[in-house]
């Protein structure tokens, strides 16, 4: 399954590890917005992971979205892209 992620995170530490972490698991598209392809298993790793990384809620937040292969298919993209192994599944305008 597909997921994008996405963090808030102030602290330069958190934040990269948080990064290097996530480069474990998918491709960096934006600053703090990754896309993965997961396992269930891999899911559960990553998040796992992350929450410890993160440790409390006052240190920012990470979101996780799942993306159905039909919500893939019709994503949207504007401006200057970096190039995704799944680039045919964004329209790029």
């Amino acid at each position: 399954m597909k997921y994008v992620i996405a963090y808030d995170v102030v602290e330069d530490p958190i934040r990269n590890r948080i990064a290097r972490t996530l480069l474990q698991f998918g491709q960096r598209v934006q600053g703090s917005v990754f896309e993965c392809h997961l396992s269930r298993e891999q899911l559960e790793e990553c998040t796992g992971l992350l929450q410890a990384i993160l440790a409390a809620p006052e240190n920012g937040n990470i979101r996780i979205y799942r993306l159905c292969e039909n919500c893939d298919s019709q994503s949207v993209g504007m401006g200057n892209l970096r190039r995704t192994m799944d680039q045919e599944n964004c329209l790029i305008i």
